[in-house]
């Protein structure tokens, strides 16, 4: 009994001592994966490609994320009001140049995450995040053709509006 109250309170005291990391409070990403799948729309009757990129994060007090509600209020309007942002990049003839989705409705592929800590306690926190993101496979020479190489570039916000650093993904082919 004595022996497994030691090790029980050495437990504790070791779990006790340990140290937060330290990590900048300016979030800090790293690229992880790049994964697609087709996937068939039922709203639009088309095949879709289904992307998802995950980072790994750190970020010094935890203020990732926003609850929800919040995307468009306070001090989260205008590029604030998301806090996931990528760049499209197309491969043409060897060399990648971002895509820009000009037109009366530009294309946002900017997203939003739930804020990643589970209290509001100021504190280090690091782990993965993942975006989703869906493709229409539509052939438009302007945007995205079939077979088309692509990659992305990206970088988020946190709740005091740091910008992370930008991380670059590696290639997919799109439809294919």
């Amino acid at each position: 009994m004595k022996t497994g109250l030691f090790i029980i309170s050495t437990l504790i005291l070791w779990t006790s001592c340990e140290k937060n990391p330290n990590f900048s409070t300016t979030p800090e990403i790293t690229f992880n994966s790049i994964t697609q799948e087709v996937v068939f729309d039922p709203l639009t009757l088309v095949n879709t490609d289904s992307i998802t990129i995950t980072l790994d994060f750190k970020d010094g007090d935890g203020d990732l994320g926003l609850n929800s509600g919040e995307s468009n209020t306070g001090k989260y309007v205008g590029i604030y009001a998301k806090n996931f942002y990528l760049t499209f990049f197309k491969k043409t003839n060897g060399v990648f140049k971002d895509i820009t989705f000009d037109g009366p409705v530009p294309l946002d592929y900017g997203g939003t995450f739930e804020k990643l800590a589970p209290t509001d306690e100021i504190a280090p926190i690091q782990g993965t995040l993942s975006n989703h993101l869906l493709l229409l496979q539509i052939n438009n020479p302007d945007f995205i053709s079939q077979h088309d190489t692509l990659r992305f570039e990206v970088y988020i916000y946190d709740r005091e509006l740091n910008r992370s650093n930008t991380i670059t993904t590696s290639e997919i082919v799109f439809w294919q």
